[in-house]
């Protein structure tokens, strides 16, 4: 697992790895995944100045924090 990997990182790295689709995070996370490879880098020349924004998550364990800001998504 990379030394920068955070929790959050490992339901996107899997969902990925699982054929769901491409994802984007911190090169220094999915350092093992890339010298395994599990999963490859696209080039991107140049990022976009939006991004939509989605998330993952089971609405039973929300904070009160987090579902707040679930309704702000």
């Amino acid at each position: 697992m990379g030394k920068f990997r955070k929790p959050y990182h490992d339901p996107l790295i899997l969902l990925v790895k699982l054929g769901y689709g491409i994802g984007y995070t911190l090169r220094e996370t999915i350092t093992d995944e890339l010298k395994n490879q599990e999963l490859f880098l696209i080039p991107v020349k140049e990022i976009p100045d939006f991004l939509e924004i989605g998330a993952l998550y089971d609405k039973n364990y929300l904070s009160c924090v987090a579902s707040k800001f679930i309704e702000l998504l």
